[in-house]
């Protein structure tokens, strides 16, 4: 993409990302804060308005948080830990019928993108942690069947921590990746070559 960055302003502020390394600061997440960004994932738009979506969620200090900090991955524990709040987001994958629901893993990711533009606007972060043992947080939750756990929100506010050297960046090109006409054929659009 010639020219054009997530960084000078062709990007709303509220979907780059942060400048630096972050980490939690620990700071509890009270549960109106919370509440608005469940309520912001609520209102996603679904097909059929099905809601294929589904939380579970722990404050830092409950048994529901220390559930899902446990089945975490070693390296994962390592950034959730200070978090205020972990939130575990399921899809529905089988309908009451007990037939397979299509594309609720596309709308869980849409309901979970609105919660995380919803706690940046109002000076939280979040981190999608995939990496953690979904059997364990079926059975501690009582998951039913037709739900799957899809990924872990650490969400908190976040700090920059000077210790830790940021990973840089990168995205493929728009030329790569948006195409007009045929499959691999660049868009003649400008900024896009």
């Amino acid at each position: 993409m010639n020219g054009l960055s997530a960084t000078n302003g062709v990007v709303h502020p509220l979907l780059t990302p942060p400048a630096s390394t972050q980490i939690f600061d620990g700071s509890a997440l009270p549960w109106t804060r919370l509440a608005g960004l469940l309520e912001a994932a609520r209102w996603t738009a679904s097909s059929w308005n099905r809601q294929p979506w589904r939380f579970v969620v722990g404050r830092n200090g409950d048994r529901t948080f220390q559930e899902m900090h446990g089945a975490l991955t070693p390296a994962n524990r390592t950034i959730a830990g200070d978090a205020g709040a972990l939130v575990l987001a399921l899809r529905q994958v089988r309908g009451v019928d007990g037939a397979p629901l299509i594309g609720t893993e596309y709308e869980l990711g849409l309901a979970v993108a609105r919660l995380s533009v919803q706690a940046r606007a109002t000076g939280w972060h979040t981190v999608q942690l995939g990496g953690f043992r979904r059997r364990a947080l079926v059975a501690a939750f009582e998951v039913p069947a037709e739900f799957e756990p899809f990924v872990v929100l650490a969400v908190g506010r976040a700090t920059a921590d000077p210790s830790r050297t940021p990973v840089p960046r990168s995205r493929l090109p728009l030329a790569d990746i948006v195409f007009t006409g045929r499959w691999g054929a660049p868009s003649d659009g400008e900024g896009l070559s």
